[in-house]
Parts: structure tokens; C-alpha cells; sequence
């Protein structure tokens, strides 16, 4: 069993330690590192399942780089900020009579 796992970008990770019991045994335990690692992959993978480009999941309002015409962002942005207060026991259902209104980029930042 291999000790470290090397990653796509070439960082080693530990993948775990033997540690001494109360009973004199050693057993193997993962390291807080590796157990991050795999947390972050597989809600990376999760993303790409529901089609969401990993590399998107950091962005933020000021990436936006379309025109606003509408004056939408700052309604966004708002919305975004008081999300959790507003809507904490709510369901959400995103509706327009019209395309561009940003549902899809709201939701994928919500989501």
C-alpha cells in the first residue's frame, strides 16, 4: 500500500499514519490531509455530475464579464447576500416571462 498519493499538479499527499493502540496494536489510520483531499474530489465530481464546470465553483459577481443592460447584477448580488435570512425554510423555484434574467447563473451560485 502506498503511503502517498501524488495528485494531477504534482503535490504529494499522505495518505495515512500507524498509530499504537490502547492494546499495544498498530492499526492504519487516514491523515486529515488525505481525508480533506478526498472530501474536495468527490464534491468536485458531484459538480461535474450536475454539470457544473469545477473551475466555475470560486467565481464570484465581479467575474462577470457580459454586458448588464438591465441593471441586474446588483439585484443579484443583493438577493445572494440576504439569500439565507429570506429564504432559510423556503423552496425555491426561479421563474421569468423572459430569457437572460441570470436564473441559471443564480442558481449555479446558490447551488
Amino acid at each position: 500500500m502506498d503511503k502517498f498519493y501524488l495528485t494531477e499538479e504534482g503535490e504529494r499527499i499522505k495518505k495515512f499514519d500507524y498509530i499504537t493502540d490502547s492494546d499495544g496494536e498498530t492499526v492504519v489510520v487516514p491523515t486529515k490531509e488525505w481525508k480533506e483531499y478526498k472530501q474536495r474530489k468527490d464534491f468536485e465530481d458531484k459538480l461535474r455530475i450536475q454539470g457544473i464546470r469545477v473551475d466555475s465553483w470560486g467565481l464570484d459577481f465581479d467575474d462577470y464579464i457580459g454586458e448588464d443592460e438591465n441593471g441586474n447584477i446588483p439585484k443579484l448580488r443583493m438577493y445572494v447576500d440576504e439569500f439565507e435570512a429570506k429564504f432559510r425554510s423556503i423552496h425555491l423555484y426561479l421563474w421569468s416571462r423572459k430569457n437572460g434574467t441570470q436564473k441559471s447563473t443564480i442558481a449555479s451560485i446558490i447551488a
